[in-house]
């Protein structure tokens, strides 16, 4: 009988099935790095179990000797198969090249073809025997021992590869390379035991292989090996001018290339694996668009003791099937757009004012004119009819007289009011706003007949991080007044304040003719008024919202941030 059955087969035929079935998982995604080193390597595992199985069920020597010589080859190439795996999976381009893989091949290769011709000169092995107890043994030629020495040479290397990268670039990825590097040593120490003759008996090392493979199968069926592999650095992302962060499902950064880290100023190893709300600690808007799951923000940031502008894009990272794993943040130095906007803002607005003087001027012009024209001609009317002493018809032009210089004195204070509103007193803090309100309001309310209710109830302590923001508040609630004087023909007005969350809100409300927001962009052309409410607010670091209806009023809505960067904190907080 030239093979016999033995039991202990069965542990080999498992290691087989379970390497076919992790290939054929694989090789759904053949694209990815790794994943054809990888399944040669469990081919030339199972090939092993193959001949180990063979070479023990033998019962003459020659067959054994046919086996052993034919499956040396798995011996060979095995290692450098993982080697290249672990290469190409921590992206060292340099070596996982075709040139140096046919150099590394070399000794495998002499290995290979010394092994089949090991009969006519006996460096791989110099005896083989079959031992009382049916075990096949062999006395080793010294050739077999640089391929060993070699073999191991790379597996220890792919085992330092592997935990250096895991350690200085993808330290959330311990789990995968854990059980890549574990597998490794494993069978590397079973099979030193077996070689220098501490284990004696059937070569345990395929064995070491399918124990080893259940911690590989761990690896790529729980923690997903190939499909959270870190994403690597490239040349695109080393020498792009944008700066460039990696996030992962987590929102802990994975990675960041050199333009992130000087807008940030930061070292890239001693931000791996930190949540980026953490390491936006000083950009509020930066932790709100992570929280908020946004896609777009601008924020500002001091570099080279110069204010700069950036805009900011997130976009969802996710692998062929759709499975989300991670964001990418990309960083785009607006500096130059912002300040050639507002230069044009602020000629916008120098047009809007002078525009404003001009029609001032007109009005004044034309409506005092007029008024100090007729009471030229009522004072000599009058003076006439009293030397005539026509005494009732010189009262009755008298009241008309009266009418009309009450009417110029309303004109005259309507003007005064609305060349003030580069004059609002400089405040700061609430008690003090609250009084540059209180005169803003009255000087409406005794110009203009207006009657007016103010609610501070719910923001009677707010404190604002910048005291030059309370006089911006002040110009965007004296426009607010300014429009329903001008526009909606209100008897009267409500203002309510109110913080809550860190946010104060400011609410105007009047009673007057309302119209239909539908055509609020016309409104904001042709009025320069509500576009100035809405850019002070964004100056602020919030938003002016206008609500209204034909015949139903109006009302404007202001949000400010008072401490944006603590309620931001409270709201990660909260998440965690």
């Amino acid at each position: 009988m030239t093979y016999i059955y033995t039991p202990f087969v069965w542990p080999f035929v498992a290691t087989v099935i379970m390497n076919l079935l992790m290939i054929v998982y694989v090789l759904k995604n053949p694209d990815r790095k790794g994943v054809v080193a990888f399944s040669l390597t469990m081919v030339f595992c199972s090939l092993w179990c193959v001949e180990t199985v063979m070479v023990y069920s033998a019962t003459s020597l020659e067959i054994k000797n046919f086996w052993a010589k034919a499956g040396f080859p798995t011996h060979s190439f095995g290692a450098l198969a993982w080697l290249i795996m672990i290469l190409q999976m921590t992206d060292q381009p340099y070596w996982a090249n075709r040139k140096r893989v046919v150099v590394l091949s070399i000794i495998p290769t002499i290995t290979m073809l010394l092994a089949w011709t090991n009969d006519l000169h006996g460096l791989v092995w110099q005896q083989a025997a079959i031992n009382s107890d049916g075990t096949f043994t062999r006395i080793w030629g010294w050739w077999f021992w640089v391929h060993s020495v070699y073999s191991d040479g790379m597996s220890f290397f792919s085992v330092f590869l592997a935990a250096w990268f895991w350690r200085s670039k993808a330290p959330l990825y311990g789990r995968q390379f854990g059980c890549l590097t574990f597998s490794v040593l494993f069978v590397m120490v079973v099979n030193a035991l077996y070689i220098l003759g501490i284990w004696r008996g059937i070569d345990p090392t395929t064995v070491a292989w399918g124990i080893a493979s259940l911690f590989v199968t761990r690896a790529l069926f729980r923690n997903k090996l190939f499909d959270l592999v870190p994403i690597a650095r490239n040349r695109i992302m080393e020498s792009v001018a944008d700066g460039i962060v990696v996030l992962d499902g987590e929102n802990r950064i994975v990675d960041m290339n050199p333009a992130a880290q000087v807008i940030f100023d930061c070292n890239v190893a001693e931000n791996i694996g930190r949540y980026a709300v953490e390491f936006f600690e000083q950009q509020p808007v930066l932790q709100e668009l992570i929280i908020a799951e946004g896609t777009y923000a601008e924020f500002q940031s001091m570099r080279f003791q110069q204010e700069r502008y950036y805009e900011i894009f997130c976009s969802p990272l996710k692998n062929e099937r759709g499975i989300f794993l991670g964001k990418l943040l990309n960083i785009r130095d607006i500096t130059g757009k912002k300040l050639a906007e507002q230069e044009l803002l602020q000629k916008q607005q120098e047009i809007a004012r002078q525009e404003e003087r001009e029609r001032m001027a007109r009005d004044l012009h034309d409506n005092l004119g007029q008024i100090l024209g007729f009471v030229n001609v009522q004072a000599r009317a009058i003076r006439e009819y009293l030397s005539q002493d026509q005494l009732d018809i010189a009262v009755r032009c008298l009241d008309r007289l009266t009418e009309v210089a009450q009417e110029a004195h309303k004109t005259v204070r309507k003007t005064i009011l609305s060349m003030q509103g580069d004059m609002i007193p400089q405040v700061a803090g609430a008690a003090d706003f609250f009084q540059a309100v209180d005169r803003q309001v009255n000087l409406f309310v005794q110009g203009f007949g207006l009657a007016a209710e103010i609610d501070y109830a719910g923001a009677q302590n707010f404190v604002l991080h910048d005291s030059r923001m309370y006089g911006q508040i002040l110009n965007i609630l004296k426009e607010a007044m300014n429009n329903i004087v001008k526009h909606s023909q209100a008897r009267s007005m409500k203002i309510v304040f109110r913080e809550k969350d860190n946010t104060l809100r400011l609410s105007v409300t009047d009673n007057g003719c309302g119209f239909d927001t539908k055509f609020a962009g016309l409104a904001y052309a042709n009025r320069y008024g509500l576009l100035f409410m809405k850019e002070r607010a964004a100056e602020l670091g919030g938003c002016c919202q206008i609500r209204s209806t034909v015949g139903q009023g109006t009302t404007v809505l202001l949000q400010i941030p008072t401490q944006p960067k603590r309620a931001i904190r409270q709201e990660f907080s909260a998440l965690l």
